[in-house]
């Protein structure tokens, strides 16, 4: 068994993950990069894309979960004995938690991202046309690049949470809570 001493010195040779440090990078589809897209129901200003927003989007991301991994089995019989043999590996969505803006912008930026896969007249637009990609990088802690996971393709957000209001919520920040698909 290891000493203490031993444990100390894996841990500072080593350096321990911390899941404050990281950076989200969202690229959206193209057609999502459009300068102004049209008012909805929740704002009668128009949302404007611009760099600054989709930079803003991807620092007020508080949270990341990353999907679990997890094996398909079938039962078999080997020779009188009963395994589980797995078949297929299946992963779970994509998760992000998001702060909101006063005008909820990141809110209204993500439903115009779904309304990109089934417009309002409810015609399925061109999976290529509404798919973006998720970059994730790991942060030292001096803020430095340490990891940078493969990029997350073919994104998009399959689930937008609704946005609860309550006055015993005095001293909190609205935030949004997106579902992504992915390949």
């Amino acid at each position: 068994m290891a000493s203490l001493k031993e444990f100390r010195a894996v841990i500072n040779k080593t350096k321990l993950n911390s899941p404050t440090r990281y950076r989200i990078d969202i690229i959206p589809p193209t057609l999502l990069n459009v300068e102004e897209l049209e008012s909805d129901a929740l704002n009668s200003t128009p949302l404007k894309v611009t760099p600054a927003l989709k930079n803003q989007i991807s620092m007020y991301c508080s949270e990341f979960i990353f999907p679990s991994q997890n094996l398909a089995t079938v039962e078999s019989r080997y020779i009188g004995n009963t395994r589980k043999v797995p078949y297929l590996k299946t992963y779970d969505d994509l998760s992000a938690i998001f702060y909101c803006s006063e005008d909820l912008r990141e809110y209204r930026y993500f439903l115009k991202w779904q309304e990109l896969c089934i417009a309002k007249d409810h015609e399925v637009n061109f999976y290529d046309d509404y798919v973006g990609t998720i970059e994730v990088t790991q942060l030292d802690k001096k803020l430095e690049d340490v990891y940078t996971f493969p990029p997350i393709e073919e994104v998009y957000p399959l689930t937008v949470n609704a946005i609860p209001l309550a006055y015993v919520r005095n001293n909190e920040f609205s935030r949004c809570t997106v579902s992504f698909n992915w390949r």
